[in-house]
């Protein structure tokens, strides 16, 4: 049995783990520069873009009028009279957002033109009355004042149709009330 152990010969070992392991060592370090030396140079020649976010609550509104006179009988007007069923105010805020017209306006309230103010981010969550609203700038400021005037002009120009919407329902009632009385 001696002689069986005395014929296998020694493996010589393999490389030393010193050799090998500064290879990796070097390697994975010089890898790591490149990938952070990448990621810097990008960070410091990308132009800053910011953001403005902010939301609206949009509420929906029951427009119907029910009017009853004494001893003459009822009179009734409905909001969907005029050809719209249902209507999602959102829907519509959205349009009045994105419009050329308020685009323009928020634009020439900021001091720029039209194409350097950008289209705003416009997002209705359909399963919530809230819409977000978002704009980029070129600096934090300039991003504020952006959806400041944006925000300001779609409140105006929302302002201005539901005054409209106002005195054409009250028109509206008017010829109902009218045609009540005869």
């Amino acid at each position: 049995m001696t002689d069986a152990l005395a014929k296998i010969k020694p493996q010589p070992e393999g490389r030393s783990w010193g050799a090998s392991g500064l290879t990796c060592l070097c390697l994975g370090v010089l890898l790591n520069t490149i990938v952070w030396a990448g990621a810097l140079l990008y960070l410091k020649r990308a132009q800053p873009s910011y953001l403005s976010e902010w939301g609206v609550l949009v509420l929906g509104s029951n427009a119907d009028v029910n009017v009853s006179l004494p001893g003459s009988g009822t009179a009734s007007a409905e909001a969907g009279g005029r050809g719209r069923a249902f209507a999602d105010a959102r829907t519509d805020y959205e349009y009045i957002a994105a419009s050329p017209a308020v685009i323009d306006e928020a634009a020439n309230q900021v001091g720029i033109e039209s194409r350097e103010f950008g289209e705003p981010d416009v997002v209705a969550d359909k399963n919530t009355a809230v819409m977000s609203f978002s704009i980029t700038g070129d600096t934090p400021e300039l991003a504020q004042q952006k959806g400041q005037a944006l925000y300001d002009v779609l409140n105006q120009r929302v302002e201005q149709l539901r005054d409209t919407e106002v005195d054409r329902r009250t028109q509206d009632d008017h010829v109902a009330l009218a045609r009540a009385r005869q």
